[in-house]
């Protein structure tokens, strides 16, 4: 529940008039991964669309994380589950085969782990780069999607309200530069990252102390680095380093693109990893480097965690700066220790990356049982596979691969005590362990599918969300393309 309010000065702001911006079927706040794929869902069912992002693009975290530029090279972007079959449909693989038309992406490849931890950490089950993304493709590719599904797009635009009338969510207050206004809506999703709208509207929420969040990040672009040599480097003297991942085959890289690698140095103690049954799990205290070679050539990433509470504008503050020093910190490391780094600048850098905030109460509430036991639930929308991956505060890390697929229940978006609201993303109704899986950028699209065809449906039964058909729900999303079995999962090709 929300921390205990400090002692503090008020001031009273006087009443006013709120003009209406818009009237919609659906209001989505947030176009990152989860909104972007609940606002084109929601409209291609039928529905008059506002979509409403702070930023000034779409597509979230993609652009910002190691998906972009290089990826995640253990999962890729965790289209696969533990059997290397593609547990993730719909509009997600639409949209990344949109972006690998246009010369966007790449993958799935097949990767080789050289580990120097025991037990061949990171090894099978998954042995492909997912895809990789580049960010200005991954920007034009959506607008083009938003645009061809009709929806009315406001960027630079925050959703920072809810209007209700007792339990029930009637649109969302934004503020942009054309001032303070009204979007009238018959339902909201709710994609902020850090449920901003549930949370005006009272719907009860978790979070963990400030102390167990997970870490924030920062991350760079660099420029001038010699990434041929410092690719060879890192596969000719894999001792070096904790683990070093790149292309089996290097062969499956398309022309013009940067063949990937991944390396990781420990700087601090490490407990080396554990087998246990049929899964991997690391556990590592102290600090890492992190060494991305990306898609492009010439390119790489660097980045940082930093600690804080992404709902607080002082740690917010904080994270920015102390970031961005350790980050400069780590390329001036990487300029003196890794051949190929000498002459590297920095290029570009990322928005604040952040993991964990605000996690509503809903119907259901998602558990790590639930994860480690491959649970089936009747009111399915989609699958998950992505290990349990936790960023510690204070710089540890833990990863564990789950040994199946899950399924995500539809309640897990809907705030108890609420109606006409959904809340798709990270902020989902989930404890602190499962929010470490299903706060990624796939699950996080399949979920937005799911909010934005439920919430069209809603509005044209005239029921709210809650009160969807589930089987209806399940078949609309199964005709789009969504995977909502195993049995359903075709090869990851």
């Amino acid at each position: 529940m929300p921390r205990a309010d400090e002692r503090r000065e008020f001031v009273e702001e006087a009443p006013r008039r709120i003009p209406v911006r818009a009237r919609a079927d659906v209001v989505v706040a947030g176009g990152g991964p989860a909104g972007l794929m609940a606002a084109l869902a929601a409209a291609r069912n039928g529905a008059r669309v506002v979509l409403a992002e702070r930023f000034g693009y779409l597509g979230g975290q993609l652009n910002i994380e190691h998906s972009s530029f290089t990826g995640t090279p253990t999962l890729g972007m965790g289209f696969q589950g533990v059997s290397g079959k593609r547990i993730i449909g719909g509009l997600p693989w639409e949209f990344m085969q949109r972006i690998k038309a246009r010369g966007g992406s790449i993958g799935p490849i097949e990767r080789t782990v050289v580990s120097s931890l025991k037990g061949g950490f990171l090894d099978a089950p998954y042995q492909r780069f997912g895809p990789k993304v580049d960010p200005p493709v991954v920007k034009m590719v959506a607008l083009e999607m938003v645009q061809e599904a009709g929806i009315h797009l406001l960027l630079h635009t925050w959703a920072v309200d809810a209007i209700k009338d007792g339990g029930i969510i009637k649109g969302v207050i934004i503020q942009s530069k054309s001032g303070r206004e009204a979007i009238l809506a018959h339902a909201v999703v709710d994609a902020t990252a850090d449920a901003d709208i549930a949370a005006s509207a009272g719907v009860p929420w978790e979070m963990v102390p400030k102390n167990q969040l997970y870490r924030m990040y920062v991350e760079l672009i660099l420029g001038g680095v010699d990434t041929d040599r410092a690719r060879a480097f890192m596969k000719e003297h894999p001792e070096r380093f904790s683990y070093v991942i790149f292309p089996t085959h290097d062969s499956q890289v398309p022309a013009g693109f940067q063949k990937p690698i991944w390396a990781v140095v420990d700087l601090g103690d490490r407990k080396d990893l554990a087998l246990r049954k049929d899964r991997l799990a690391l556990t590592a205290t102290g600090t890492r480097a992190e060494i991305m070679i990306g898609i492009r050539p010439g390119l790489s990433n660097v980045g940082t965690g930093c600690d804080g509470d992404p709902t607080d504008i002082e740690d917010l503050t904080q994270a920015e700066i102390t970031g961005r020093q350790k980050a400069l910190l780590n390329v001036e490391w990487l300029r003196q220790h890794l051949p190929g780094f000498e002459h590297c600048f920095v290029l570009g850098e990322s928005a604040l990356g952040t993991r964990e905030s605000r996690r509503i109460m809903g119907d259901y509430t998602l558990t790590e049982d639930d994860l480690r036991q491959g649970r089936r639930f009747d009111d399915v929308i989609g699958l998950n596979n992505i290990p349990i991956d936790k960023h510690l505060s204070g710089g540890g890390w833990s990863f564990e691969l789950l040994s199946a697929p899950h399924d995500i229940p539809y309640r897990i978006m809907l705030p108890r005590g609420f109606e006409n609201l959904l809340v798709a993303g990270r902020s989902v109704s989930a404890d602190h362990v499962a929010q470490s899986s299903i706060r990624k950028t796939t699950t996080c699209m399949t979920m937005g599918q799911a909010a934005g065809t439920a919430a069209a449906m809603a509005v044209r039964a005239g029921v709210p969300p809650r009160k969807v058909t589930i089987t209806e729900l399940q078949t609309k999303l199964s005709e789009q393309g969504a995977i909502l079995s195993q049995e359903q999962a075709p090869e990851y090709a």
